[in-house]
């Protein structure tokens, strides 16, 4: 059995490979389970495991819903705590949870995402005009898994009432903003910042690796920017709390929104402000005040920790 600390001394290279390999054999072993469990429920899962990826049929929602909370807990929020203790670390204060935080602190976090959305909105317009090289079929390839990344995303924000509603924001909001935060900022960034010692090189690679891991291409501009904003969060402040705070605000929006719009609250308009008519304009403003809040994080910060 791997004893703790035995990874401390290893090579950046070897210590990336380890946090793959732990990902992968947590990730398969948990899906696997999953599988079974499915399969014991009626999903014949084990004969024709790509039987339940068809989301047009709404029988295979609830599997699919399942498959993903899975994922999302196995793939993202269990493996950065074996690497801290393969590492001889405590995990709670490696991943940044040992801080305190202040309600200030997480005001203005709230308020930064919030009002930095407009601005992404249009980053992500400003992304889909981009042309990408159509080599060996590159291009398709980026559509192809846009497009079926954007009708599942459709689906899973089909919320026709208010228990649907939470289950998302669980499912799509939370799981993700804590999961993902702690493998790429509580963990990649702090390899990648003590190797190379030089902390926006660390921030940008990591942030690079989170907008590009999730193969949504025309969407990689605006979710490498939030990935570097809340890389900075956790450096200034040492608390992972913020960033998985910020991401949440960001994915919770955009849960929220979808269903007042299906409920015919609120016009689609409002969803994708930033990213029609006039976009450079709110964005300009959305990023002018983000800029402030995000100055505003980072003095605060500095000041409570020269206080100590």
């Amino acid at each position: 059995m791997l004893s703790k600390g035995w990874l401390s001394d290893k090579t950046i290279s070897f210590q990336l490979l380890v946090l793959a390999l732990t990902v992968f054999c947590i990730l398969s072993v948990s899906l696997f389970l999953a599988q079974l469990i499915l399969y014991f429920i009626g999903y014949d899962v084990l004969s024709n495991p790509e039987a339940i990826l068809d989301y047009t049929k709404p029988e295979n929602i609830p599997a699919i819903e399942f498959m993903q909370v899975i994922y999302s807990i196995t793939a993202f929020c269990i493996p950065p705590f074996v690497f801290a203790y393969f590492l001889g670390k405590n995990p709670l204060d490696y991943l940044g949870f040992g801080k305190k935080s202040t309600l200030i602190t997480t005001i203005i976090t709230i308020l930064f995402v919030a009002l930095l959305l407009p601005a992404i909105n249009t980053m992500g317009a400003l992304n889909e005009l981009i042309d990408f090289p159509n080599f060996l079929g590159i291009e398709e390839w980026m559509q192809e898994s846009e497009r079926s990344a954007t009708e599942l995303t459709e689906v899973m924000l089909t919320m026709p009432n208010i228990g649907s509603l939470l289950f998302v924001l669980v499912m799509i909001a939370l799981l993700p903003a804590i999961g993902e935060e702690l493998l790429f900022r509580g963990v990649l960034q702090n390899i990648f910042i003590n190797q190379a010692k030089n902390i926006h090189l660390g921030i940008w690679l990591s942030a690079f690796i989170f907008s590009a891991i999730h193969l949504q291409f025309y969407g990689f501009i605006p979710r490498l920017v939030l990935g570097a904003f809340f890389g900075y969060l956790l450096v200034w402040s040492g608390n992972i709390w913020y960033p998985i705070i910020g991401h949440f605000i960001n994915n919770a929006a955009a849960v929220i929104l979808a269903y007042l719009v299906q409920r015919g609250i609120i016009s689609k308009e409002i969803e994708n402000i930033g990213s029609g008519e006039n976009m450079l304009l709110y964005g300009t403003i959305s990023m002018a005040f983000g800029a402030i809040l995000f100055y505003l994080f980072y003095r605060r910060e500095k000041r409570l920790q020269a206080t100590g």
